[in-house]
């Protein structure tokens, strides 16, 4: 795991799930380079099965400067960041194409292109599912060696690296 959380933890309750959240947490990059990063906010990601509303994932989200999010504009304002994470805390099962299709939807809904090359490659390559009580990883990055954004996923089972000019 490439992510070590510090800080006195918040215990939230969801749906019976107890789930530590940290105050902050550090990174390694597939670069080497540790990031430290704050916590920025936290979300329920609630989904239609049937005809219940079911609790599926805890998004958790951490910045290296969370002072420079805004919020009349949450996405342009990741733009002035180096290096973000999302913690996707699953509280049901997700298989492949669930993950898949969850991941196409917030592109989606965000304008992002789910054709470019860099994209087709990411949802390709989501092969993994995930259970209940397990995390994934999703962290992007800016190097010094191009102007390229970096996306790294890394859940226990598979890691995931891509670059591209608009990525995360």
């Amino acid at each position: 795991n490439p992510v070590v959380f510090s800080g006195t933890p918040t215990a939230t309750s969801i749906g019976g799930t107890k789930i530590d959240i940290f105050p902050s947490a550090s990174v390694t990059l597939p670069t080497g380079e540790i990031a430290p990063l704050s916590l920025s906010g936290k979300g329920l990601r609630q989904k239609w099965v049937a005809i219940v509303k079911v609790n599926a994932y805890v998004g958790i989200h951490y910045l290296d400067n969370p002072s420079l999010l805004s919020a009349t504009d949450p996405i342009g304002s990741l733009a002035n960041t180096r290096t973000r994470m999302m913690v996707l805390h699953m509280l049901q099962n997700a298989t492949a194409n669930d993950i898949r299709a969850e991941f196409e939807d917030a592109l989606d809904f965000n304008g992002v292109n789910l054709n470019s090359p860099e994209m087709s490659s990411l949802r390709e390559q989501m092969t993994f599912s995930l259970n209940a009580g397990e995390r994934a990883y999703l962290i992007g990055y800016h190097t010094a060696d191009d102007n390229l954004e970096h996306f790294f996923v890394d859940t226990k089972l598979k890691s995931i690296i891509e670059k591209g000019p608009a990525l995360v």
